[in-house]
């Protein structure tokens, strides 16, 4: 199944499911395509899910930011759709495919956070 999320950087608020449409607290309902162009002026940022899961069964989808969980090689990097592939930008002059770094971390792999609401996971120290 094909699922979006959105990020309202207007009002700081992640949506999930928005291709069933979204019901907000004062009743209103929106569908996908008027969830992007009835809200006003907000700016939403489009995410898809990649199909795959963590090591606890929680939803990847691009933006996320996740930690491969390998003991001898921490690393952790956000989710990209590119090159026609979901893949793992490690910000260490690597992307990985999603799918192998699933399989190469042997369930470890992890969503620490997402770009949007935790982009301080990505800061170097």
């Amino acid at each position: 199944m094909i699922k979006f999320r959105a990020w309202d950087e207007a009002d700081s608020l992640m949506y999930y499911n928005i291709e069933m449409g979204i019901k907000f607290d004062d009743g209103s309902e929106y569908t996908f395509g008027d969830f992007l162009n009835n809200r006003g002026y907000h700016n939403y940022k489009i995410m898809q899910y990649t199909g795959f899961k963590d090591k606890n069964n929680k939803e990847i989808y691009e933006g996320d930011i996740i930690d491969n969980g390998n003991k001898h090689t921490p690393s952790k990097g956000v989710v990209k759709f590119c090159e026609a592939s979901f893949r793992v930008d490690s910000g260490e002059g690597g992307m990985f495919n999603l799918a192998m770094t699933g399989q190469m971390c042997n369930g470890k792999m992890e969503i620490i956070g997402n770009l949007y609401e935790n982009p301080e996971l990505l800061e170097v120290k």
